[in-house]
C-alpha cells in the first residue's frame, strides 16, 4: 500500500509540476467598441451620399444615426406615348375640349427630377464570440437593424400644345404652334421604411476602420422612380471608411 501511495503522490505532484511549466497561450480579447463616424463609399459611386454616426456604446452594443441624399433615381422613367390629331379618329366624343384635335391642356413630358433624402435610426450587436483585437487582426462582425425615415420630391415637367382647329377647307394647311411649358407637378412621398444590416469592422490601426456589409430595406413608398415596389425588398452592398475615437 505504500508503493502505490507514493506512486499516486508522485503522478499528483509531477502532473502539477507540468501544468505550472507548460506555456500559457493568451485568450484573444475582442475588438473593443468605439464611437464612430463613417461615410459610405459604394453609394457615392452612385451619386447617394451618406453619413453614418454611432455616438452611443453600450457594452457590444451600438446606436447611431445615418443621413442620405440623392438627386439620382433607381431606374428612369417609362417613356409615355402620346395621342396626336394625326392619329385619332375623327370621332372625338371622349375628348374633353370638342371639337378640337390634339391635347388641349398640360401633360407629362421628359425626364422628371428628383430628390430623395433619410434619416434612419441604427441599433448593432457586435458579438464578442466573433471579434477580435490585436495587432496584426482587429476585426469585429455586426449585426444590426435600422428604421429611417423618407422623405422624396418628384417634379413631373408637363407642357401645352395650342389647339388645332380642323379647316373648313380641305385646301388650307393648318399647323399647330409649338408646345409651350406647362405648371410642373410636383408629387412629395413621406413614410418609414424598416432593414437590417450585417456586415464586418476592419480596424486599419488604432482610430481607422471599413465597414463591409450588406443592407436589406423593405420598400413602402409608391415612388415611380425606385426601382422596387412597396412591399419589396431592396439589398444593397455597402463599403464605408470612418474614423473611431
Amino acid at each position: 500500500m505504500s508503493c502505490v501511495r507514493v506512486v499516486v503522490l508522485s503522478l499528483v505532484v509531477g502532473t502539477a509540476l507540468g501544468a505550472q511549466s507548460a506555456p500559457s497561450v493568451p485568450r484573444r480579447a475582442p475588438l473593443p467598441l468605439k464611437q464612430s463616424l463613417s461615410f459610405d463609399l459604394t453609394a457615392a459611386l452612385d451619386d447617394r451620399w451618406r453619413l453614418a454616426v454611432e455616438p452611443l456604446v453600450i457594452g457590444r452594443f451600438t446606436l447611431g444615426l445615418s443621413a442620405a441624399h440623392t438627386t439620382e433615381v433607381d431606374r428612369p422613367s417609362q417613356p409615355v406615348i402620346y395621342e396626336t390629331f394625326a392619329t385619332r379618329p375623327m370621332d372625338l366624343s371622349f375628348a374633353p375640349c370638342l371639337p378640337l384635335y390634339g391635347p388641349c391642356g398640360p401633360f407629362p413630358d421628359g425626364e422628371p427630377s428628383y430628390r430623395a433624402s433619410s434619416l434612419a435610426l441604427h441599433a448593432r450587436w457586435y458579438p464578442a464570440v466573433l471579434s477580435r483585437d490585436g495587432d496584426r487582426q482587429a476585426f469585429a462582425v455586426y449585426i444590426g437593424e435600422f428604421l429611417s425615415y423618407e422623405k422624396r420630391r418628384v417634379s413631373w415637367p408637363q407642357w401645352i400644345y395650342p389647339p388645332y382647329y380642323p379647316p373648313t377647307d380641305s385646301l388650307i394647311i393648318v399647323i399647330p404652334g409649338p408646345p409651350s411649358p406647362g405648371p410642373t407637378v410636383v408629387q412629395h412621398l413621406r413614410g418609414w421604411e424598416p432593414g437590417a444590416e450585417i456586415g464586418a469592422r476592419v480596424m486599419m490601426g488604432r482610430h481607422v476602420l471599413i465597414d463591409v456589409g450588406g443592407t436589406v430595406r423593405v420598400a413602402t413608398l409608391d415612388d415611380p422612380l425606385s426601382r422596387q415596389r412597396p412591399g419589396r425588398t431592396d439589398a444593397r452592398f455597402v463599403v464605408a471608411i470612418g474614423i473611431g475615437w
